[in-house]
């Protein structure tokens, strides 16, 4: 399976509902997706507002022939401080989330334990103005496997219904 091949079948869950972008982005990622959310409460009338709550998160697609502990480390750092950039917290900020999904030929012993072990998360006026947590999934393309930390669980389970499907068509 060649990188293109690769990377379309990583960003496929991804196709409906985020907004995807291979061109012009920036190394050490080969794609990235964004997407934004908005739910507001009323009263009676829409210019009655009660609540409004946005929910944002940021995914960066990384694809590597072999992936040590440093270099996730390092992705994971880039992945997180991009994020951060393009977040601003306020009133309405519910939450903005951070993924990683990497892919890599063959990764070290050492990547697949820092995978689980990569945590941040970060709250914005202790949760007032909303939070961030970072999720990380990584696959190792020559056995199948996948490993992630403790939020990409989730996102681990349907990155590997998707490969299953055959050409990486959702049902």
């Amino acid at each position: 399976m060649n990188r293109a091949e690769t990377l379309a079948r990583l960003t496929c869950p991804f196709a409906r509902y985020y907004t995807l972008r291979e061109d012009g982005v920036a190394p050490p990622f080969a794609a990235e997706g964004e997407f934004h959310a908005e739910q507001q409460q009323y009263f009676l009338t829409k210019r009655a507002v009660l609540s409004q709550a946005q929910t944002h998160e940021y995914v960066y697609f990384a694809l590597a022939d072999r992936l040590g502990e440093e270099e996730l480390a390092a992705l994971a750092e880039e992945a997180w401080r991009r994020g951060q950039a393009r977040i601003t917290p306020g009133p309405q900020h519910r939450s903005s989330d951070i993924t990683l999904v990497a892919a890599a030929e063959v990764l070290s012993p050492g990547a697949k334990a820092a995978a689980a072990g990569l945590r941040r998360s970060r709250s914005y006026r202790f949760t007032l103005y909303g939070w961030s947590h970072f999720r990380v999934v990584a696959q190792e393309l020559s056995t199948g496997d996948w490993f992630c930390n403790r939020q990409g669980r989730s996102l681990r389970k349907l990155l590997c219904q998707n490969a299953e499907k055959k050409e990486g068509v959702l049902v």
